[in-house]
């Protein structure tokens, strides 16, 4: 028999559609270099049925010996699959031996950022080409306009462009071609741009609002200051509104990924809108009706990154499994957002953002959670005792320990999950990244909390409000350098196929970790970040 604690760890750990899940990990990492993917489609095809058709045969038949199989066969028939449907989705270059030219495009903007210099980049997908290029339409290509300012999703933009081949030589031009693009197109003259459509120019008019709101100030504070852009990176998303130093500050010290639009973001919007409604005695069946789509808007004004995304599918499970009177199951949740996002894309899963995001969230829900537990377990068996009505500084010393301890757990555990991203997407890995994210995911939380009741406070009292955010970014922009000026960051680069080993075993271990008996078990996670790390490195020493 399991104890309460024992089943409600197994409960939360539960997932099922995780095969599923592995198995599109594996098979499209494993088929990434595979060189004949459009005829390889046929052959995992005909996998999938002999393996679907196995399937049937065994779970059908007579109980017996063969039962056993079963999980395995289905798994082998999910990856057939999966790999099926990655070769259909992936296309090969049409145009190999393409020289440098100028060709008159038109493009469809999937997503953009700007630069300090007015140079709108980014993924774009081709709506129209001449004759002599007429097979990329239809297909993605990274696009630079010149002079174009707040560029955004939908619109479409039509120009002579310079198009030349991605070679695939540069880690730029790497990460281009793991997102199936084998084009880079640059703006030479001729350049229009329409307005975005609907949906669209609503998102774009959202984002224009959320920063008009966030610049609010009082008259004698600069909105263009490094604070006020800064504050308005974090909240919008858009890393272009930092200077470069200050990207290689937060980089350096393993923070960068408060500026990337996730749970701490999405989830603090929801929390307000979540108090707005139970202070307006909405029922509880209809306040995730009324507040996903308000979440589901900022997000889209953010111009809906994976890690934004992500954390709204997660939010959106769980929140309406509540309201069905389900228990929610965090990282089921979790699963089934990283499946529905790689259906709609099955090459984002080649994105640093992504695999950032989802592998950190991973290791918090497996990992972090469980040993906060246990820690504050241990301080409280220590302490030997507890005092039934404590007075008020004791149950604030307990909050502000039992804070302390969960932000030291997701810290750790992010810090592990994040090294061999960070070694081979980088090169470099930041041991100094968890105790500035302990003070710093604070600090972001405050920050976020102020962004989150601009939709509520008038201007008298937003001014003041987005000052003091302001002024707290003002200090972690200070902190940043402080903590680059240490040189704290090791130099460490690992190969992508040493990336996907390291990976797996951290995956392995979160998911198996609680097999090991005794306290043991805490090492096993560590253990096999670092063996897989230290593997890796060698690996690519040789």
């Amino acid at each position: 028999m399991y104890s309460s604690r024992e089943l409600n760890l197994l409960t939360r750990r539960q997932a099922p559609l995780l095969p599923l899940a592995l198995a599109m990990l594996f098979s499209f990492c494993a088929l990434k270099g595979f060189p004949f993917l459009e005829e390889g489609k046929v052959y995992f095809e005909i996998l999938a049925v002999f393996f679907a058709a196995l399937f049937i045969q065994i779970r059908t038949a007579p109980k017996g010996p063969q039962k056993r199989f079963l999980p395995a066969i289905l798994f082998l028939l999910l990856t057939a699959l999966s790999a099926a449907y990655f070769c259909q989705r992936t296309s090969s270059n049409p145009y190999p031996d393409w020289a440098p030219r100028e060709a008159k495009l038109k493009l469809d903007i999937l997503s953009a950022s700007e630069n300090a210099k007015g140079t709108s980049y980014g993924i774009a997908r081709v709506m129209e080409a001449p004759k002599y290029f007429s097979k990329v339409e239809g297909k993605k290509v990274w696009f630079f306009l010149n002079n174009t300012s707040d560029l955004f999703k939908g619109q479409q933009a039509g120009a002579n462009f310079i198009v030349r081949q991605n070679k695939n030589e540069s880690g730029f031009e790497r990460y281009l071609d793991a997102q199936d693009i084998n084009f880079i197109v640059s703006s030479g003259h001729d350049i229009s741009v329409g307005k975005a459509p609907p949906p669209y120019s609503f998102f774009k008019a959202g984002k224009k609002f959320v920063s008009d709101r966030l610049s609010v100030l009082p008259e004698n504070c600069d909105k263009n200051s490094a604070g006020a852009r800064a504050y308005r990176a974090m909240i919008l998303g858009d890393k272009a509104l930092l200077s470069k130093d200050s990207q290689s500050d937060f980089s350096k010290t393993g923070t960068m990924h408060i500026f990337a639009v996730s749970g701490l973001h999405v989830g603090m919007l929801a929390f307000v809108v979540f108090l707005l409604l139970n202070f307006l005695r909405t029922p509880k069946r209809l306040q995730p009706f009324l507040c996903l789509p308000i979440v589901y808007l900022y997000v889209n004004i953010c111009q809906a990154k994976p890690s934004a995304m992500r954390a709204f599918l997660m939010i959106a499970f769980v929140w309406i499994s509540v309201a069905l009177l389900r228990k929610p199951k965090p990282f089921a949740g979790l699963v089934a957002a990283f499946i529905f996002t790689l259906i709609l894309n099955p090459h984002t899963i080649f994105d640093a953002g992504f695999e950032l995001s989802y592998m950190i969230v991973c290791a918090i829900l497996l990992y972090a959670v469980d040993l906060n537990d246990e820690l504050n377990d241990a301080i409280e068996r220590r302490a030997g005792f507890s005092l039934k009505n404590p007075p008020f500084y004791r149950r604030a010393l307990d909050k502000i320990r039992r804070y302390i301890v969960a932000a030291l757990s997701i810290s750790f555990a992010a810090t592990l999950a994040s090294a061999p991203l960070t070694a081979a997407y980088f090169n470099y890995v930041a041991p100094l990244g968890m105790l500035f994210s302990l003070a710093y995911v604070f600090l972001a939380t405050l920050v976020v909390a102020l962004a989150a009741l601009a939709i509520l406070l008038p201007d008298f009292i937003l001014q003041y409000t987005n000052l003091v955010a302001s002024k707290i970014m003002q200090f972690m922009i200070r902190g940043a350098e402080f903590g680059a000026d240490l040189n704290c960051t090791l130099d460490f680069s690992i190969s992508k196929s040493a990336l996907f080993a390291s990976v797996c075993i951290n995956i392995f271990a979160l998911l198996y970790f609680t097999k090991v008996k005794g306290r043991a078990k805490w090492l096993v996670f560590p253990g096999a970040s670092a063996f897989g790390l230290t593997g890796a490195y060698l690996a690519g020493q040789i």
